[in-house]
């Protein structure tokens, strides 16, 4: 499954790829920004330009996984317009993390992704 949206405000396109075998979609979309080719790793999330990758192996699609890389997510998109997370900025933070968990998960029901509880375990909803 890959699917890709324009974030609103921030103007930086974010992409999902959840697929069993991610090692090849992480070398053709983010070659100078992978190591040892990627074979290592659950997920990862990757900036790139004006571009968030988020690769994910289905096996891992699991709501601790999930929120583990839409948390960086976050942080990058922060750090993009140079703000820092402090009590100030926490309601923004906060915003930004709930229209990326609803995207995403909007996305995963209407694609028929399974997302698990933990890794490798039947789905519970």
């Amino acid at each position: 499954m890959i699917e890709s949206v324009l974030i609103p405000i921030y103007e930086i396109n974010l992409h999902l790829f959840v697929e069993e075998e991610i090692d090849d979609l992480m070398l053709f979309h983010c070659p100078d920004e992978c190591y040892d080719d990627g074979k290592l790793c659950k997920a990862t999330t990757i900036p790139k330009k004006r571009n968030i990758f988020v690769f994910i192996r289905e096996k891992y699609l699991n709501h601790n996984t999930i929120a583990h890389e839409l948390d960086h997510v976050t942080h990058m998109l922060m750090r993009d317009i140079g703000m820092s997370e402090s009590e100030d900025s926490e309601e923004a933070y906060a915003y930004l993390t709930g229209w990326l968990h609803g995207w995403t998960y909007e996305t995963l029901r209407d694609k028929g992704a399974r997302v698990y509880f933990q890794d490798k375990k039947e789905p519970k909803i």
